[in-house]
């Protein structure tokens, strides 16, 4: 036995049914405006990537300038009593090597200790 298609129709407010088209509309509104922005995105983004390009060609063509100039200006000879002196620098580096173990047991320790004061 094949069974028929029936159609179904219910009855909605005609409020319910103004809002709800209205949803509908502003929905599709706001996803038009959000591909409109998400294309001015992308060209933004090309166009940031194309002038980036521009300066880093810039660049290198000011670095290959310079290193020229660096090989044209001649270098001073300076005597050694015009010379500044250097002076030594003492660095002295603490470094204080705590293991992962270590933090956790003293983390455990103050918890206890925490524990004990709270109990007695």
């Amino acid at each position: 036995m094949a069974k028929e298609k029936q159609d179904v129709y219910v009855s909605i407010d005609s409020n319910v049914y103004k809002f709800g088209k209205s949803e509908l509309l502003k929905t599709q509104m706001n996803i038009l405006t959000m591909q409109k922005n998400l294309d001015d995105l992308k060209k933004t983004k090309i166009q940031t990537i194309r002038k980036k390009l521009a300066l880093k060609k810039l660049i290198l063509t000011l670095k290959e300038r310079i290193n020229l100039l660096e090989k044209d200006i001649p270098v001073p000879i300076v005597p050694n009593h015009l010379k500044p002196k250097k002076e030594k620098k003492t660095k002295t580096i603490k470094e204080i090597h705590i293991s992962r173990r270590d933090m956790i047991e003293q983390e455990l320790n103050d918890i206890q200790e925490k524990l004990r004061r709270l109990n007695g």
